[in-house]
C-alpha cells in the first residue's frame, strides 16, 4: 500500500478524534455557561447544556455515528472504474490502450515490417495499422485463472514472458516495491534456494504479479516462493520480487521471456499482446486490424479499461454490499440514539415538568428535545463524513474515482431524517409529563 494513501488515511482519523474531542470540550464549557440570547438561541443554549449534564453518553452517541459515517462514506468512496482512464505509464494499465490474447501462439515480430508482412498486416486498408502503434508480445505458459473472477484456490497460474523491450520500457505502478526500475528484477540472478519439498536446492527465478493475485488467491508475498511446476515434484522456484497495484496483469504471473523459455522450452510463439496508440480513434483502428489479419490465430482484442473494470467488478460489488449494509446499520443506530434521548427525558421529569409549571409552551419543550438530538446526531454526521473524505482523497483525485454520490446522499439524508423522526418518542414521553404529579412526587 503507498504511503500517501497511509498518511491519509491517519488524517481521516486524525480529524475524527479531533472532531470528538472538540464536542467533549465543547459540552465541558456549555455545561457551565449561563443560558442568555434570543428565544430560540436561549433554547439551543439549554439543549446543549443538557446533552452537557451527561457527556460520556452524549459523546459515545455521537461517535458512534461517527464512526458507521465515516465506514459508510469511505466504503462508498472506494469504488473505482477504470473504463473513464486514460492509459497512463504509471497506473494499472501502463499505459496501453489495447489488450489482446489469441488461440495459436504467432511467431514473428509484430513490430517490424517483416514481421507485419508475414502476418498480413499492412497489407490493405482494413489491416492497416496506425502509425506509432506499438505492440508487446508475450509468450505465455497456461495455468489456473488467479484472479479475482475464480472464487477457487489456485496454486500456479498462467505465466508470461516479458521480452526485453518491455522491461527496458517500464511502467505501470508498483505496491511496496523497492527500486526505481522494478521490472528490471525480473533479469537479475538469484542464489538457489532450499525447500522443504525438494531433495536439493532448487534454481530461483525472479517473478513479478498483481497485488490482488499474490495476497488474496495465491496467500504470497514479496520475498515467498511459488513451487513450479508443482509442489510434489519442483523443478524451480519462483521468487515474488516485485507486485504490481490493480494491474492488467491480474491472474497471472510475469517472468522474462529469456526464463519462461529455459523452464518451458515447449513454448513457442507469443499469445498475449499488449497494444499501445497514441489515441482512442487508431486504437479502434488498431483493434480492427489485428482482428482482421490475425483471424487465423484467433486473435481477440479488447479494451484494457474494460478488462480493468472486469477485474474490479467483484470488489466493487462488495463495497455496494457492504455500503448498503452500513446504511442499513446506521439508520438502525439511529433507534439507539432515540433511547439516549428517551432516557434523557426520563431522568429529567422533575425539570421539564418545573419549565411547564413556569410557563413553557409544548412548542419549546419540542425544540428543546429536538434540538438536543439533532445537535448530536448532525454532529456525528458530518464529523465522519469530512473525516472519510479527507482520508480518500488520493481516491478521490485519481480518474478511476467512481464515488456514487448520489447513493451516499440519499443515504446520510435518510439516516438524518430518520434520526430527526426517532425523537419522536422523547417529544411525547416530554409533553406527556403530568407537572402537578411529577412535583408533588418529587
Amino acid at each position: 500500500m503507498s504511503w500517501t494513501i497511509v498518511c491519509f488515511f491517519l488524517a481521516g482519523f486524525a480529524w475524527l478524534a479531533t472532531g470528538l474531542l472538540s464536542l467533549k470540550r465543547l459540552l465541558q464549557r456549555r455545561a457551565g455557561d449561563a443560558v442568555t440570547g434570543s428565544s430560540i438561541a436561549s433554547l439551543t443554549s439549554l439543549s446543549l447544556a443538557n446533552a452537557a449534564r451527561n457527556p460520556q453518553r452524549s459523546l459515545l452517541t455521537a461517535a458512534l455515528i461517527a464512526f458507521a459515517a465515516f465506514v459508510i462514506v469511505a466504503v462508498g468512496a472506494g469504488r473505482r472504474n477504470p473504463v473513464g482512464e486514460t492509459p497512463d505509464l504509471q497506473t494499472g494499465n501502463g499505459g496501453f490502450r489495447l489488450v489482446a490474447e489469441s488461440s495459436q501462439p504467432i511467431l514473428f515480430d509484430l513490430n517490424t515490417s517483416d514481421g507485419r508482412l508475414r502476418l498480413g498486416l499492412d497489407a490493405s486498408d482494413a489491416t492497416r495499422l496506425p502509425a506509432r502503434t506499438q505492440i508487446y508480445s508475450f509468450p505465455v505458459r497456461p495455468g489456473e485463472d488467479a484472479s479475482c473472477l475464480n472464487l477457487f484456490q489456485t496454486s500456479l497460474p498462467g505465466i508470461l514472458g516479458a521480452s526485453p523491450d518491455f522491461i527496458a520500457r517500464g511502467g505501470f505502478r508498483f505496491a511496496d516495491t523497492p527500486g526505481q526500475q522494478p521490472w528490471t528484477l525480473l533479469t537479475s540472478d538469484m542464489q538457489p534456494r532450499t525447500v522443504p519439498e525438494a531433495d536439493q536446492p532448487l534454481p530461483v527465478i525472479p517473478v513479478i504479479g498483481d497485488l490482488n493475485t499474490l495476497q488474496f488467491s495465491l496467500k504470497k508475498k514479496i520475498g515467498d516462493v511459488i513451487l513450479f511446476p508443482d509442489s510434489q515434484t519442483p523443478t524451480h522456484a519462483l521468487q515474488v520480487v516485485g507486485m504490481l497495484d490493480s494491474s492488467i496483469f491480474q491472474g497471472v504471473l510475469v517472468m522474462s521471456a529469456d526464463r519462461l523459455q529455459q523452464i518451458a522450452p515447449e513454448i513457442s510463439g507469443s499469445r498475449y499482446l499488449l497494444i499501445e496508440t497514441p489515441d482512442a480513434a487508431s486504437g479502434d483502428v488498431a483493434a480492427g486490424a489485428l482482428e482482421t489479419a490475425l483471424q487465423p490465430f484467433g486473435v481477440d482484442c479488447e479494451l484494457v479499461s474494460r478488462r480493468l473494470a472486469g477485474f474490479l467488478a467483484v470488489q466493487n460489488t462488495y463495497l455496494a454490499t457492504f455500503q448498503l449494509l452500513g446504511g442499513l446499520g446506521l439508520l438502525m443506530g439511529t433507534l439507539g440514539l432515540a433511547a439516549v434521548m428517551l432516557r434523557n427525558v426520563l431522568e429529567r421529569r422533575r425539570e421539564i415538568a418545573l419549565l411547564r409549571a413556569l410557563g413553557f409552551r409544548t412548542s419549546r419543550i419540542i425544540w428543546l428535545i429536538s434540538a438536543e438530538n439533532s445537535a448530536l446526531l448532525f454532529w456525528g454526521l458530518i464529523t465522519g463524513t469530512v473525516s472519510a473524505l479527507i482520508a480518500m482523497l488520493p481516491h478521490l483525485k485519481s480518474t478511476g474515482a467512481d464515488v456514487p454520490w448520489q447513493e451516499l446522499a440519499v443515504t446520510l439524508a435518510a439516516v438524518a431524517a430518520v434520526g430527526t423522526l426517532a425523537a419522536a418518542a422523547p417529544i411525547r414521553a416530554a409533553v406527556k409529563v403530568q407537572v402537578r404529579e411529577v412535583l408533588a412526587g418529587e
